[in-house]
């Protein structure tokens, strides 16, 4: 599934992931860009050179969701967190 950035704002406005599991989440947003145990990353939005971003950020404790937002990036670096 294909995560829109007004979607993911959204959910995020929603707090409906909270205390969701991995695989509740997997089976709502699909696979993440980036995956550990702790945290997840979907890419929002993405300039052409890369420099500017926006993504959303999910940690899990447990399994679970603990806390969760949307982050603007320019160059790896988060400017603008909302959530």
């Amino acid at each position: 599934m294909f995560l829109s950035t007004q979607n993911a704002l959204q959910l995020v406005q929603s707090n409906e992931l909270h205390a969701m599991s991995f695989i509740k989440i997997d089976e709502i947003l699909g696979k993440p860009e980036y995956a550990d145990s702790e945290k997840w990353i979907y890419t929002l939005e993405k300039s052409f050179l890369r420099i500017f971003s926006k993504k959303l950020n999910i940690y899990f404790i447990n399994g679970t969701v603990a806390d969760y937002y949307i982050c603007e990036y320019v160059i790896k670096i988060c400017i603008n967190r909302i959530g």
